[in-house]
């Protein structure tokens, strides 16, 4: 991990002094592998942002998409929320959003995706520049159209707006970023490594299982890191699964059958992360 930040880091020092030195004509989109951390990348390129430009005219926005939350994520809500964070930066209230606030309070309604996109893109012009990030686009739902609704209105602020974008591979996101810079980020083999050693430890039954057979530690820690393909959420789902088991024969049949591809593990978890919400479950 410390590898990918340093990685993250010298990129985000280019963004900075551009921000600084050039108009704002860019999108600065990043592509995370899935399991790479990308939520914690993120985070950091966050705070660094809000650290570099404390003290000036800036907003630094951002959105985390999630799967479990996406009944609530809508595209309105999420300009809303982009909407909220500029107008707490700006230094006074502008009376484009008193006067639609006066429009719809008394009434009890809330403004429209088109009202808040307007909004958004005033309120933008008002600040020196304004930093989106997006975390996890691919988790954003699409189908109902708010993947699609949130990417045409973020659109529609540019060039006001820097953006980096965060998300799991995904063909149909890929193809509409042709344009923008790419970086993919994996986890390094030592840091795969380092977190699986402490999940054994951290599992009963797997402490069990290596005193029991001083060697299956190490089988543990070679297979995952290598099936883990610098993915932490794919050395997680293996890890989840292999300590559940009663014997260190189960452990080993396990790690011999290992599924090769993270779309199915992480389609499955998230199936069943569904199932568990819908009625009567």
């Amino acid at each position: 991990m410390e590898q990918e930040q340093e990685k993250l880091y010298g990129a985000l020092d280019s963004v900075c002094i551009s921000a600084k030195q050039r108009p704002s004509r860019f999108c600065y989109t990043d592509i995370l592998q899935a399991g790479a951390g990308k939520t914690i990348l993120a985070s950091i390129v966050i705070d660094s942002l809000e650290r570099y430009f404390e003290y000036e005219n800036v907003a630094i926005a951002y959105i985390y998409c999630s799967y479990e939350d996406q009944d609530n994520q809508t595209a309105t809500n999420l300009l809303a929320s982009l909407l909220q964070q500029l107008v707490r930066k700006a230094s006074n209230v502008s009376e484009n959003i008193i006067s639609v606030y006066k429009s719809h309070a008394p009434r009890q309604t809330r403004p429209s995706l088109d009202i808040f996109s307007t909004l958004l893109r005033s309120e933008a012009r008002r600040l020196s520049k304004v930093f989106v990030v997006i975390d996890a686009l691919d988790e954003c739902s699409k189908n109902n159209g708010t993947r699609r609704s949130l990417v045409e209105e973020i659109r529609k602020l540019q060039p006001s707006i820097q953006l980096l974008t965060t998300w799991r591979h995904d063909a149909a996101i890929e193809r509409e970023s042709k344009s923008v810079t790419h970086i993919e980020v994996r986890a390094s083999d030592q840091d795969i490594r380092r977190y699986i050693e402490n999940r054994i430890k951290r599992a009963d039954r797997l402490v069990l299982h290596a005193k029991n057979d001083p060697s299956l530690q190490d089988t543990i820690v070679h297979t995952i890191s290598e099936k883990g393909k610098g993915m932490f959420l794919l050395a997680q789902l293996h890890m989840d699964r292999l300590a559940g088991k009663y014997s260190c024969r189960n452990v080993r049949r396990a790690l011999q059958n290992l599924p090769k591809e993270l779309d199915d593990i992480y389609d499955k978890a998230m199936h069943n992360r569904e199932s568990l919400k819908a009625p009567g479950c």
